[in-house]
């Protein structure tokens, strides 16, 4: 009889079957939005105002990057510069001095202004004259000129940087 002889094939390894590990997705956090009236401490404040003429009042407009803790506005009988003394020579009879004071950070920067520092204004109804007579750090005084004892209304537009002034005809 014949011997039956087998082929004999390689010896097989036993190799896993669980699939390949996957990397586990990298942890992108997500930012978080910075609130427009909480800007960055290291920044400038950048300050703008602009007046301007409607039917029924005339609006003084202030806008500014840091919020406004405390605004004030009274009556004068004249207005000074700030850094010098000397006075602002805006004509009327009656002066209002408007005093704005905003959030102080730790490393509080200087302030950029755009705007009119001083302006005569015989367009517009009843502002006859606007000036920016002071700014420190956290502290901007402006001044505005009329011939009549002026009725205004304050409004306050959120987030709390800007400032509206309306002076009703």
């Amino acid at each position: 009889m014949g011997t039956l002889t087998r082929a004999t094939q390689p010896p097989t390894t036993a190799t896993p079957t669980t699939p390949p590990q996957q990397a586990a997705p990298p942890h992108i956090p997500h930012p978080q939005p910075t609130p427009r009236h909480t800007p960055s401490p290291h920044t400038t404040n950048k300050l703008t105002a602009e007046l301007s003429q409607h039917p029924y009042f005339d609006r003084i407009t202030i806008h500014t990057t840091r919020n406004l803790t405390n605004i004030t506005i009274q009556a004068t009988e004249e207005l000074r510069y700030g850094d010098s003394g000397k006075q602002v020579p805006l004509t009327g009879t009656r002066l209002l001095l408007i005093t704005l004071t905003t959030a102080r950070t730790h490393n509080t920067h200087t302030c950029t202004y755009q705007g009119p520092r001083l302006t005569t204004t015989h367009h517009m109804t009843k502002i006859k004259g606007f000036a920016l007579t002071n700014i420190t750090n956290n502290t901007i005084t402006f001044g505005a000129a009329f011939t009549t004892n002026p009725s205004h209304r304050i409004i306050r537009h959120h987030p709390p940087t800007t400032l509206t002034i309306d002076i009703i005809h």
